[in-house]
């Protein structure tokens, strides 16, 4: 879930093993140690909103972690002043992602604000750093880091579980990669209407392309094909209450019992993304059909979920006649990484209520959702085709009974990788 009033930090990262604003021009890393280096991060307090005053803050809260190629996280701790410093090898990092969390009150501990940031992929070296291949010639990098918290969204709808890397079939030395699936979950106290809820994946389909062309805009690329979930044939609004789920196959919807390890009953699904036009798409008879609102873009007959690692996103449109027919070419437009002329349809960030990115590798440098919906990503470490999946994290239960998901907007902290599927799907 993107909070609908975030708020940013800048966060400044050097390779001084002394840091003082007056030494800001010496590009030299110092040496902790024969063949290590010490690199310093430094955060500034955040601006304060109506909804969270942030005079007091205690930077000893913050933790800072860096993951190298190989997956290994390694972790500092922020000094009273808003410095971290970490002795460290040269060489590759994906992300430098910094974090904390902490209640608004004593007496309501459950009210958290979460603070969350993320650099690119960083090459670290003697001389300098350099940042998505290109070298800069300051040790200072700017990042908007966003807090969440203090208050619930006004759609307090979270993607609470991914999987589409596939799975064994029971024949042995068969695979199968059809059985993907996302579960959204009400994670709010209040019932949400999501008659006109859209399901998307962003461009670029994989994270493993060299460059996004869409990072650092307002408005996002979409894979082709938008689809919706539909309004109720009786005209009543349908309701998703608080503690409950959806599922959408996004590939085939069958009962998988007999076909794969996992034995997916995906044919109890509540909606399927499926048209006529997509191949190797199997559903099911009374399986409820998303509606194609727009196939701009759409070429083949593949569908729109990657199997190596998208980036999925719920969203609304604010106004259908202002995007689909007065404005319609403003929301239209070619990928600005290709010299393709094939049309892309793209949105506005703030329309995105919830994101979840799924990286292959973590080395992958295609980062496609902004860091104010995910900081971060998730992957399957275990890789694709074992039939895991990516689920949020319980962070408490209500007094009701109800769950509440880690929602923190970096989905390297709120999601628990490599688990076995389990959507919650109907039960008749």
């Amino acid at each position: 879930m993107k909070t609908t009033k975030p708020l940013h930090l800048l966060l400044l990262t050097a390779l001084l093993s002394v840091l003082a604003v007056a030494c800001l021009k010496d590009l030299t890393p110092s040496k902790a140690k024969e063949g290590v280096l010490q690199f310093t991060i430094i955060v500034e307090k955040p601006e304060n909103t109506a909804a969270l005053n942030f005079d007091d803050f205690d930077f000893t809260i913050l933790q800072a972690s860096l993951t190298d190629q190989q997956g290994r996280i390694i972790i500092a701790q922020f000094d009273a002043e808003g410095v971290a410093r970490i002795d460290i090898d040269p060489g590759f990092y994906n992300n430098i992602v910094v974090s904390a969390e902490f209640s608004l009150s004593e007496d309501d501990p459950d009210n958290l604000v979460f603070v969350n940031g993320v650099t690119s992929a960083i090459l670290l070296t003697e001389a300098g750093i350099v940042i998505n291949q290109d070298s800069i010639d300051e040790p200072i990098r700017y990042i908007k880091l966003s807090a969440t918290g203090g208050e619930e969204p006004e759609i307090p709808l979270v993607i609470r579980e991914v999987y589409w890397g596939g799975d064994r079939h029971v024949i042995a030395g068969r695979t199968y990669a059809q059985d993907q699936y996302i579960e959204i979950y009400n994670n709010g106290r209040r019932d949400v209407i999501i008659d006109s809820l859209f399901i998307g994946v962003m461009r670029p389909y994989n994270s493993t392309v060299p460059r996004n062309g869409w990072w650092g805009r307002d408005t996002i690329g979409l894979a082709p094909n938008m689809f919706m979930i539909p309004a109720r044939r009786d005209g009543q609004p349908r309701i998703l209450k608080s503690g409950e789920s959806v599922v959408i196959a996004m590939a085939s919807a069958i009962d998988l019992r007999g076909v794969t390890q996992n034995a997916l009953r995906l044919d109890r699904v509540h909606f399927h993304l499926w048209h006529p036009e997509f191949t190797m798409r199997e559903t099911t008879p009374g399986v409820e059909r998303l509606q194609r609102v727009s196939d701009v873009g759409h070429q083949g007959t593949a569908g729109i979920f990657s199997v190596s690692s998208p980036a999925v996103i719920i969203y609304r449109i604010p106004n259908f006649h202002e995007y689909f027919v007065r404005d319609r070419e403003k929301w239209q437009g070619t990928d600005p990484a290709s010299n393709s002329v094939q049309v892309v349809q793209h949105i506005h960030v703030d329309w995105i209520i919830d994101g979840v990115e799924c990286f292959a590798n973590p080395s992958d440098l295609a980062k496609r959702l902004p860091h104010s919906v995910d900081a971060s990503f998730t992957w399957l470490p275990g890789g694709r085709l074992e039939g895991n999946a990516v689920r949020r994290k319980v962070q408490r239960v209500r007094a009701d009974g109800t769950v509440v998901y880690m929602d923190t907007n970096n989905s390297a902290l709120d999601f628990e990788t490599d688990v076995k599927p389990n959507p919650r799907l109907r039960r008749d």
